[in-house]
């Protein structure tokens, strides 16, 4: 009988690492994926300049029974920063998080649609069906509310002194007041599409590191490195390209 029952264990922990492995967590309902192409436009010197990708996301939210969290929801982001060549310039990135709003890529649809109201096993459920009901190209605020706070809505901004040494980061922006930007550079606008068409996958022709980066490696910027920011996270190589669950 023992036997049995560390078999039927072992059998049980087995499932449990597959499910883990592809993505699913038991108790979690899989919601309806979708995919964008998010569009970053900067002002620079020499006039406007952008670049665009596709996104896309998946979300699970864990059912009424879920121990420990009933309710909760998960999402996972496939995609990549968005680049933008100012051609003698060099390459912005515009990075996959927004100052300390890390899950970003995930959430920026729900800043594009009207607050939806109602059970909380129904609100994620009917967001995500407004949001794939979405048609045409976005405005996205540079401010999302959330509760009683204003969560940042727009990109992080960073560049490379050389793009093939990932030491050489350096931050653009945004900054806190009262700090001059040493780099002309600023977003202008930022847009949003539903779309059906392939995830963006072309970051690592441009950084040729980032594909031997370990986990989420650590990336020091020049204001780290000069102990100005207290302000601003800490990058890593996470938010140049994902395909993680958070």
């Amino acid at each position: 009988m023992a036997r049995s029952t560390f078999r039927e264990a072992g059998a049980y922990l087995s499932l449990l690492g597959l499910l883990v492995l592809a993505g699913c967590t038991p108790g979690y309902e899989e919601l309806p994926t979708y995919r964008y192409r998010l569009t970053v436009e900067l002002a620079t010197p020499q006039g406007v300049r952008s670049g665009s990708g596709v996104i896309e996301v998946h979300t699970w939210q864990a059912g009424p029974q879920t121990i420990p969290s009933p309710g909760a929801i998960r999402t996972r982001e496939d995609g990549e920063a968005i680049v933008i060549d100012l051609g003698r310039q060099g390459l912005v990135f515009a990075l996959m998080r927004a100052g300390n709003f890390m899950d970003w890529p995930g959430s920026v649809a729900r800043s594009l649609i009207p607050s939806v109201k109602g059970d909380t096993y129904d609100v994620r459920g009917a967001e995500i069906a407004a949001i794939k009901a979405m048609r045409g190209v976005r405005e996205v605020p540079p401010t999302f509310a959330s509760g009683s706070s204003q969560l940042q809505n727009w990109p992080d901004l960073v560049r490379f002194a050389d793009r093939s040494r990932p030491e050489t980061i350096r931050w653009i922006g945004p900054l806190p007041p009262g700090r001059i930007a040493p780099f002309a550079v600023a977003i202008r606008r930022v847009t949003f599409e539903i779309v059906d068409a392939p995830v963006t996958r072309t970051i690592n022709r441009r950084l040729p590191w980032l594909s031997d980066a370990a986990g989420e490696t650590r990336l020091p910027t020049d204001l780290d490195r000069a102990g100005l920011d207290p302000f601003i996270p800490p990058l890593s190589s996470f938010d140049f390209t994902r395909n993680v669950d958070r």
